[in-house]
């Protein structure tokens, strides 16, 4: 496998990883939004919702992609703080999922309607993380999304009850964000001035395992308190 091709996969690798541990209150709407259709209905107004909230997602984030890559604006460091303050957030909540969630809908339209809208204005996060990874590659934006279909479709339970039970899944995602948040924030054009090639490398890696090693720490500290 060369390396091109290694590399590609891992950050398609962190794109889904990102999308998944950030997906709970997506996830979340889904089920509530076709929980009352009929069984027929609910299962194309949940393939339906899921390819509009991807479709979305690849746009936004293309387009996110694109304004990182304008070297005068500021992006990669205000993109930087943000995804720090969203690690921050996903890091502090014990329980996972937004308290405003969609209504339940007879509606077939009505429930499509829902997951679309809700997904894109909780995805603001998921977009600058993928943004960041995928560094102006807007295949690995769309190969990383893609793959994440089968996986929500099919794994959402899966995937909270991982999530809700092994809480190091959160730190392992929480690691990411931060080396990508770092790797923005060193990059930018403006404090690119201030640093050098092996602290840009160095400080992203480190932070991003530190975070884990807290992260085992004190979920082991944790358990001994139980």
């Amino acid at each position: 496998m060369s390396d091109d091709l290694f590399s590609f996969l891992l950050s398609a690798a962190q794109i889904t990883l990102i999308d998944i541990v950030l997906s709970g209150d997506n996830i979340s709407v889904i089920a509530l939004s076709v929980r009352r259709l009929p069984p027929k209905y609910a299962e194309i107004a949940n393939i339906t919702g899921i390819l509009g909230a991807v479709l979305m997602r690849i746009i936004f984030a293309s387009i996110a992609t694109i304004l990182i890559a304008i070297e005068w604006l500021p992006i990669k460091l205000l993109g930087g703080l943000l995804l720090l303050s969203i690690t921050y957030d996903l890091i502090n909540q014990k329980e996972g999922g937004s308290t405003t969630y969609a209504k339940p809908e007879k509606s077939f339209i009505k429930a499509i309607y829902n997951i679309i809208a809700a997904d894109i204005t909780m995805s603001i996060d998921n977009v600058l993380a993928i943004a960041g990874i995928a560094r102006g590659d807007i295949s690995l934006i769309i190969f990383g999304l893609l793959f994440n279909i089968p996986i929500l479709f099919w794994g959402t339970k899966i995937v909270l009850k991982l999530i809700n039970k092994y809480t190091l899944t959160i730190y392992l995602g929480a690691g990411v964000l931060v080396k990508t948040a770092l790797e923005m924030m060193l990059n930018d054009k403006l404090v690119s001035l201030y640093t050098t090639p092996l602290f840009k490398e160095v400080i992203p890696l480190l932070s991003g395992f530190l975070l884990i090693v807290y992260g085992m720490i004190s979920i082991k500290l944790e358990n001994k308190k139980r």
